[in-house]
């Protein structure tokens, strides 16, 4: 009877420790299954931190040569500007001398007779 009763104590202690054990594997591959979730969710993040930055720094490469776009075509209407008044101004002055030397006794410092081949009124 007592080695009976010793062998169902030892058979009853094995199955508790096998038990413990397959606690302890489930409880160890679940931790292990965080740590896999928990790397995923951060390379994930890390991806999306690098995806954003590259998103910040296209933007910011766009800013820049828009704004050089616009410094050019400021700096291309100023020129025009300048040039179209330019243009009007040396115009209206080859206008004015046109008259002066078309005008009765025009072309000369005195006012006297027309240049040669000029108007004869």
């Amino acid at each position: 009877g007592a080695v009976l009763e010793a062998l169902g104590m030892a058979e009853r202690r094995a199955r508790e420790m096998s038990d413990e054990m397959e606690n302890m594997a489930a409880i160890d591959s679940a931790r292990k299954n965080e740590v896999q979730v928990a790397v995923s969710d951060r390379t994930k993040a890390d991806t999306e931190v690098e995806t954003l930055q590259q998103e910040l720094q296209d933007m910011q490469d766009q800013h820049q040569e828009d704004l050089k776009e616009q410094e050019r075509l400021a700096s291309e209407k100023a020129a025009n500007s300048y040039s179209a008044g330019f243009r009007r101004g040396f115009t209206a002055g080859l206008h004015a001398a046109q008259r002066t030397l078309t005008a009765p006794g025009g072309g000369t410092r005195e006012g006297g007779a027309a240049p040669a081949g000029g108007l004869e009124a």
